[in-house]
């Protein structure tokens, strides 16, 4: 009789703990040193995610910055070929900038 129920405990124990891996599985949650590294996976996707938006919002900023500039510089590069070519005689003198109001008489007395 004691073996009969050492075998029935063993058995239901059996039975208790296959019990236990189905409802675990169907959580998918396995031992802790998994849902751990399944954590880690986790917070280094978002991080690396994160970082890649910042290069990229980065890269965008560094773009138009370097657009500008070298827009600017060649601004003055033409300003200065411009003037140049006026020290040369190639160019005109600038004209002179005319107004619209008549010219003063001297008053008489």
């Amino acid at each position: 009789m004691r073996e009969a129920r050492a075998l029935l405990s063993q058995h239901e124990m059996a039975r208790m703990q296959d019990d236990l891996a189905g409802l675990m599985a169907s959580f998918e949650i396995g031992d802790q040193s998994d849902v751990l590294e399944r954590a880690r996976d986790r917070v280094r996707d978002r991080a690396a995610q994160a970082q890649a938006r910042v290069e990229l919002a980065t890269k965008d900023v560094d773009a138009r910055l370097r657009d500008i500039r070298r827009a600017t510089a060649q601004i003055g590069v033409e300003e200065q070929l411009v003037e140049y070519k006026r020290q040369l005689g190639m160019l005109p003198e600038e004209p002179v900038e005319k107004t619209m109001q008549p010219a003063r008489q001297p008053e008489t007395q």
